[in-house]
């Protein structure tokens, strides 16, 4: 018995009966005849090739589907689960895929459960071993900076892979400005008499040139990585499949090219009007934020006001402890603007009716990005650049540095503190209080009610789609934390380095012990995030030419056109370097480049059998060339034997 069965772009052609033992790929890219491995596989003959074109595809009725999931994922009984966790030719990620997509081609997911029919999406189980495995060598290793990607990668897939790659490297390029912060802070913090001013002045535009480079060459550096790690997980030349939204609503078309159907926007004026709405919106909360910021700030004024509290018989003892709690009061404010931004930007994202997942996280990423840069930073560029010239005088007279550091490390504290709670002990609580609400029954019931594994999954937090964005965020604001006023506060590298550290595992535990196994999804890149990345790097150097110039007192005896002409000078000095540098630094490195010529080069000759020489010479010698994959035991025995 033979089917052909649908499954994304691809056709899986199943033959039960017979009990060959090999399995060809067959993947599509480019051309039909392309074949890219060829493995020995002990199991019934599973063939997966492109769909030949204006070939017919027999539907599969519902037996045939249930036998060939049991078939690939090795569940129709114990010894073809044994052979599939040792032999199999799939991945877990790839067989979770290719389960989803046989689910998807026959049951509308969404639509049953817009209509109230299905409570919850499936997921996939966690694989209890291999679950244990990361847990002990990745969760719960606190002595581990260094990741096992390509576990993260099987298990997880590419997406959250690459999170785990990206804050990796972020970690270990944080060591290099954290120790430049803890001398130069060091230095300054010890010489403020005027003798030294110069030379304190010296040392921090030093200390802001590093950064400035350093940022450049971080998001070049991790481009190179990206492109190493892409090489080694076959994403060269990767493009996500084009995949309408479920929550996409259109009207069918023809495409005036290929004459396919196609689903295009109902009313394209309609949704030019929601995105005059979203900006609306945004303007609206950015505005909230400052009426917030400006009430924060005058409650700040009048704590310090002598006069004000001696009219009021107040006590100055407690000053600082109430000028402390309106820092700690704007931090709150911060983040409870931040929750309540992330709901209303979601559904502002709803409305604007995005075509695909990666449209609607993009501009979900650049709508949270913009409000929460202003929310956070706010205070910052009040304190620094405003604050002086508006109120007359600083908190700490007329240098302002010593309350943005105050700022600065007061808000980055309660951000990493309150942050990772609620990421892992808030979910985790949850988790432990549904399971126990179950579990308690009355006296007369059985007490022993324990619940199963799969039970116990269900009950876990699900790992959404928007969890890698929710981290990437995080970490995108606590960047500019530590770069964009980072003169104010050297130490602030070395902050994001200790809160990198926790990061770490705080999200792999949040992954291997409080959610869901998530959906494996592909990914080449971390998106747009790479873009905010170099924004914020462009923004720093304006930052910090500033707070050198303006906010200090290193130049207080300059006339303020001279400022002015010198902020202009050296923020296009510094974007000249960072252009530079992103000119420099190969995208790509030398080795990867090579590699992925000798790959072309293989396709070329082997399979397409294509050359500049003798064409039936080539031919030959594809046809005696052994392609085949052997596990290591077969293979030893094949090379010694030729």
């Amino acid at each position: 018995m033979k089917t052909e069965l649908p499954v994304n772009e691809h056709s899986i052609q199943v033959d039960i009966i017979s009990k060959q033992k090999s399995a060809s790929i067959f993947h599509k890219n480019g051309a039909v005849s392309d074949v890219y491995e060829n493995t020995m596989f002990d199991h019934d003959l599973v063939m997966i090739f492109p769909r030949r074109e204006g070939g017919e595809t027999k539907k599969p009725d519902a037996f045939t589907v249930q036998a060939f999931v049991n078939l690939l994922l090795g569940e129709d009984n114990k010894r073809s689960r044994n052979m599939f966790q040792q032999q199999t030719l799939f991945t877990q990620k790839d067989r979770i895929r290719l389960a989803s997509g046989i689910v998807d081609r026959h049951i509308n997911l969404y639509a049953l459960q817009s209509a109230g029919f299905l409570k919850d999406q499936m997921f996939a189980l966690h694989d209890e071993a291999a679950l244990k495995d990361l847990r002990r060598t990745w969760a719960l290793n606190l002595k581990m900076v260094y990741q096992p990607l390509h576990k993260i990668r099987f298990y997880f897939g590419e997406k959250i892979a690459l999170y785990f790659a990206w804050l990796e490297f972020y970690t270990k390029m944080l060591i290099f400005p954290s120790i430049a912060g803890i001398i130069t802070f060091i230095y300054v913090d010890r010489r403020t008499d005027q003798h030294n001013r110069t030379k304190q002045g010296f040392f921090l535009v030093a200390f802001a040139i590093f950064v400035v480079i350093w940022s450049s060459a971080f998001s070049e550096m991790w481009r190179r990585k990206n492109g190493l790690l892409g090489s080694l997980w076959g994403l060269q030349g990767f493009n996500e499949v084009f995949r309408y939204r479920p929550q996409f609503r259109g009207t069918t078309s023809y495409h005036p090219v290929t004459d396919v159907k196609v689903l295009t926007y109902e009313d394209r004026s309609k949704r030019h009007r929601w995105f005059v709405v979203s900006v609306t919106v945004v303007t609206v909360m950015v505005g909230i934020v400052i009426v917030a910021l400006f009430g924060l700030f005058v409650l700040k004024h009048v704590i310090n006001d002598q006069d004000y509290l001696t009219k009021r018989n107040i006590d100055t003892k407690y000053q600082t402890p109430l000028t402390l709690s309106v820092t700690v009061a704007n931090a709150i404010q911060i983040l409870i603007l931040n929750t309540v931004y992330r709901l209303v930007a979601r559904k502002l994202n709803d409305l604007e009716n995005h075509r695909t997942d990666g449209e609607y996280e993009n501009y979900l990423a650049i709508k949270v990005f913009l409000f929460q840069f202003c929310n956070s930073f706010a205070s910052f560029f009040y304190i620094a650049f405003i604050k002086r010239s508006a109120e007359g005088s600083c908190l700490f007279g007329d240098n302002c540095m010593k309350e943005l550091r105050d700022q600065l490390l007061v808000l980055f504290l309660v951000r990493i503190v309150v942050g990772n709670t609620m990421e892992v002990v808030v979910p985790y609580l949850k988790h432990r209080y549904q399971l126990y609400a179950e579990v308690k029954t009355p006296k007369d019931q059985d007490k022993k009610t324990r619940h199963n594994f799969i039970e116990i999954q269900a009950k876990l937090l699900p790992y959404e789609s928007n969890e890698a964005f929710e981290d990437f965020n995080e970490l995108a604001i606590q960047y500019g934390f530590h770069s964009l006023f980072v003169v104010a506060f050297p130490l602030t590298p070395l902050l994001a380095l200790v809160n990198n550290i926790v990061e770490l595992h705080v999200d792999a535990s949040k992954l291997c012990f409080s959610s869901r196994r998530p959906f494996p999804s592909p990914a080449k890149d971390i998106g747009v995030w790479f873009y905010i990345l170099r924004f914020m790097t462009y923004v720093t150097v304006g930052t910090n030419a500033a707070l050198i110039l303006w906010t200090s007192d290193l130049f207080e005896d300059t006339s303020g056109t001279v400022k002015a002409f010198g902020l202009v000078l050296a923020w296009q000095v510094g974007l000249a370097a960072s252009l530079v540098i992103e000119r420099t630094v190969p995208d790509t490195p030398h080795v990867v480049s090579l590699l992925l010529e000798r790959y072309d080069y293989i396709v070329d000759v082997v399979f397409k059998n294509l050359s500049e020489g003798d064409v039936s010479h080539l031919n030959e010698v594809s046809e005696n060339l052994d392609l085949t994959i052997y596990p290591n035991d077969q293979w030893e025995e094949n090379r010694d034997g030729d």
